[in-house]
């Protein structure tokens, strides 16, 4: 911890590449205190790291990990945070649903994060289900109102409302009989 906390003031190759190091470190202490400084100098030094760092056990670590893919901006990064929509810490998760849908508009990220959300969807983990839902309901993404329509019997009222949110979010008329006779079976 000493050594992660007065090598992070420093900047030289020699530095980053101590601070690197420490990113993976067995303490979760010293690895978010070497990704926090890595963030600060560049977040694409990560880079290397993120898939090994994105499933780390420490909620702290893969929170920094998830802010430097972000940063990244790629194909790659969308793919390493699509499944984190279903990460047990909850902040993650709506951090990842935010920022992916951020990332959504840029023309050359949008098909990935489809991808992922749609892939999650078509799952069955109640937090994946969750964001998923809300993540493509603010996409306008109708090719998934069926699935939306299953889950409003989801067991989770988690998924129940993220579901008929997404739904209210698309406005298919079609489904309006539909989402009245499952909302009258409530």
């Amino acid at each position: 911890l000493v050594a992660a906390t007065l090598i992070s003031t420093h900047q030289s190759e020699t530095a980053q590449q101590l601070i690197l190091n420490m990113s993976v470190d067995p303490d979760p202490a010293v690895a978010a205190i070497a990704l926090r400084r890595l963030l600060e100098i560049d977040p694409l030094l990560i880079t290397p790291l993120s898939a090994q760092l994105i499933v780390h056990p420490d909620p702290n670590v893969r929170q920094l990990t998830a802010q430097s893919l972000v940063s990244q901006a790629s194909t790659q990064a969308v793919t390493l945070l699509g499944p984190r929509l279903d990460d047990v810490n909850p902040d993650l998760r709506l951090f990842v649903r935010n920022n992916l849908i951020q990332l959504s508009k840029r023309s050359d990220l949008t098909q990935s994060v489809l991808e992922q959300a749609v892939g999650m969807l078509s799952g069955d983990r109640w937090r994946g289900l969750e964001q998923a839902a809300i993540v493509l309901g603010r996409l306008d993404h109708e090719s998934v109102s069926k699935r939306l329509l299953q889950l409003m019997r989801f067991n989770r009222h988690e998924v129940r409302v993220a579901a008929v949110a997404a739904l209210r979010w698309l406005e298919m008329p079609e489904h309006l009989p539909t989402i009245l006779e499952r909302a009258e079976e409530m």
